[in-house]
Protein backbone atom coordinates (compact mmCIF):
# COMPACT_ATOMS: atom_id res chain seq x y z
CA UNK A 1 0.00 0.00 0.00
CA UNK A 2 1.37 3.39 -0.91
CA UNK A 3 0.97 6.11 1.36
CA UNK A 4 1.32 10.01 0.73
CA UNK A 5 2.52 12.00 3.52
CA UNK A 6 1.53 16.04 2.53
CA UNK A 7 2.82 19.03 3.74
CA UNK A 8 -0.08 19.40 6.69
CA UNK A 9 1.34 15.51 7.89
CA UNK A 10 -2.21 14.32 6.37
CA UNK A 11 -1.87 10.69 5.37
CA UNK A 12 -3.64 9.68 1.55
CA UNK A 13 -4.49 6.67 0.65
CA UNK A 14 -3.36 6.97 -3.41
CA UNK A 15 -5.00 2.87 -3.66
CA UNK A 16 -8.90 3.56 -4.10
CA UNK A 17 -9.94 1.86 -7.21
CA UNK A 18 -12.26 3.64 -8.71
CA UNK A 19 -13.46 1.34 -11.47
CA UNK A 20 -14.79 -0.82 -7.99
CA UNK A 21 -17.01 1.66 -6.62
CA UNK A 22 -18.52 2.65 -10.45
CA UNK A 23 -22.20 0.73 -10.76
CA UNK A 24 -22.07 -2.19 -13.52
CA UNK A 25 -23.48 -0.13 -16.87
CA UNK A 26 -25.00 -2.55 -19.77
CA UNK A 27 -23.48 -1.19 -22.79
CA UNK A 28 -26.22 -1.67 -26.00
CA UNK A 29 -24.67 -0.73 -29.50
CA UNK A 30 -27.26 0.32 -32.09
CA UNK A 31 -26.56 0.10 -35.02
CA UNK A 32 -28.61 2.01 -38.15
CA UNK A 33 -29.19 0.36 -41.47
CA UNK A 34 -27.01 1.51 -44.29
CA UNK A 35 -27.99 4.41 -46.29
CA UNK A 36 -29.05 4.05 -49.85
CA UNK A 37 -27.44 7.37 -50.15
CA UNK A 38 -24.06 6.65 -48.94
CA UNK A 39 -24.03 3.24 -51.28
CA UNK A 40 -24.95 4.84 -54.39
CA UNK A 41 -22.00 7.11 -53.56
CA UNK A 42 -19.11 4.50 -52.58
CA UNK A 43 -20.24 2.86 -55.46
CA UNK A 44 -19.25 5.82 -57.70
CA UNK A 45 -15.83 5.65 -56.33
CA UNK A 46 -14.94 2.04 -56.72
CA UNK A 47 -17.64 -0.90 -58.30
CA UNK A 48 -18.74 -3.31 -55.75
CA UNK A 49 -18.00 -0.61 -52.48
CA UNK A 50 -21.10 0.08 -51.85
CA UNK A 51 -22.57 -3.35 -51.58
CA UNK A 52 -19.93 -3.99 -49.01
CA UNK A 53 -20.99 -1.23 -47.42
CA UNK A 54 -25.11 -2.99 -46.87
CA UNK A 55 -23.36 -5.91 -46.23
CA UNK A 56 -24.03 -8.12 -49.81
CA UNK A 57 -20.25 -9.16 -49.85
CA UNK A 58 -21.06 -11.58 -52.97
CA UNK A 59 -22.58 -8.95 -54.63
CA UNK A 60 -19.94 -6.94 -54.40
CA UNK A 61 -17.54 -9.45 -55.95
CA UNK A 62 -19.28 -10.22 -58.99
CA UNK A 63 -20.17 -6.39 -59.91
CA UNK A 64 -16.43 -5.38 -58.80
CA UNK A 65 -15.35 -8.55 -61.41
CA UNK A 66 -18.04 -7.65 -63.91
CA UNK A 67 -17.64 -3.68 -63.87
CA UNK A 68 -13.67 -4.26 -64.51
CA UNK A 69 -14.18 -6.36 -66.94
CA UNK A 70 -16.19 -4.26 -69.17
CA UNK A 71 -14.01 -1.08 -68.79
CA UNK A 72 -11.12 -3.73 -70.02
CA UNK A 73 -12.49 -5.16 -72.62
CA UNK A 74 -14.58 -1.67 -74.26
CA UNK A 75 -15.17 1.61 -72.63
CA UNK A 76 -19.17 1.65 -72.86
CA UNK A 77 -20.23 -1.24 -71.11
CA UNK A 78 -18.00 -0.45 -68.34
CA UNK A 79 -19.85 2.83 -67.87
CA UNK A 80 -23.06 1.12 -68.64
CA UNK A 81 -22.40 -1.35 -65.87
CA UNK A 82 -21.05 0.93 -63.68
CA UNK A 83 -24.06 2.61 -63.46
CA UNK A 84 -26.02 -0.26 -63.22
CA UNK A 85 -23.68 -0.73 -59.96
CA UNK A 86 -24.40 2.28 -58.55
CA UNK A 87 -28.44 1.70 -59.20
CA UNK A 88 -28.02 -2.09 -57.22
CA UNK A 89 -25.94 -0.88 -54.49
CA UNK A 90 -28.94 2.00 -53.75
CA UNK A 91 -31.80 -0.17 -54.64
CA UNK A 92 -30.16 -2.84 -51.89
CA UNK A 93 -30.64 -0.31 -49.15
CA UNK A 94 -33.68 -0.13 -46.92
CA UNK A 95 -36.10 2.41 -48.94
CA UNK A 96 -37.52 3.77 -45.38
CA UNK A 97 -34.62 3.21 -42.88
CA UNK A 98 -36.89 4.14 -40.02
CA UNK A 99 -39.89 1.14 -41.26
CA UNK A 100 -37.06 -1.29 -41.96
CA UNK A 101 -37.25 -4.58 -40.68
CA UNK A 102 -33.83 -6.10 -40.26
CA UNK A 103 -34.63 -9.76 -41.06
CA UNK A 104 -35.53 -9.03 -44.48
CA UNK A 105 -32.33 -7.81 -45.41
CA UNK A 106 -28.90 -10.17 -45.67
CA UNK A 107 -26.52 -10.03 -42.43
CA UNK A 108 -24.90 -7.28 -41.93
CA UNK A 109 -22.88 -5.96 -38.50
CA UNK A 110 -26.05 -2.65 -38.60
CA UNK A 111 -28.53 -5.36 -36.38
CA UNK A 112 -29.24 -4.38 -33.27
CA UNK A 113 -26.73 -6.49 -30.26
CA UNK A 114 -27.68 -6.62 -26.44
Amino acid sequence: MSRFESEFNEELDLDFDFASSRPEVREIIIRRPPSPGIAAVLSVFLPGLGHVYSGRLCAAALWFLATGFAYWAILLPGFLLHGLCIWSAWRGCPADRLQADPSDFPRGSWRRRA
